[in-house]
């Protein structure tokens, strides 16, 4: 099981970081099928214009439809954020990082938590 968790946490980490390579860096247009921002751009885009649809024709739709660019590009990111996150934790807890989780947690939970406090710069000083 520890073999399995490091492979999927190093395959999640290099997929979130291609992925983030690929829309933010990348000059051209990239046409591979699976992609975290495909799935994710295609996931919020309906709902997000059903909402713009019942919205009267107008200066209301418009500025409701013009939110959608920024907010999604920051809801991308956190996804990317969590992504790794939980790639990281992944990759811990199947290396046996031998942190000692505190009652009321378990050890994946608390392998998140210190993955989570690394990538925010947070510090560990509670650990």
């Amino acid at each position: 099981m520890q073999t399995v968790s490091v492979i999927s946490g190093v395959i999640l980490i290099l997929f979130v970081l291609w992925d983030g390579f690929e829309t933010i860096v990348m000059a051209r247009r990239v046409s591979r099928e699976i992609r975290l921002t495909r799935f994710f751009y295609w996931a919020t885009w309906r709902p997000y214009c059903a909402i713009a649809r019942m919205i009267k024709s107008g200066n209301g739709r418009e500025n409701f439809l013009s939110i959608y660019g920024p907010m999604s590009l920051s809801l991308l990111l956190g996804l990317w954020a969590v992504a790794l996150i939980g790639g990281f934790a992944l990759l811990q807890w199947g290396m046996g990082a031998g942190v000692h989780a505190p009652a009321g947690m378990n050890q994946f939970q608390a392998e998140v938590y210190l993955s989570g406090t690394n990538f925010f710069t947070l510090g560990l000083g509670d650990v």
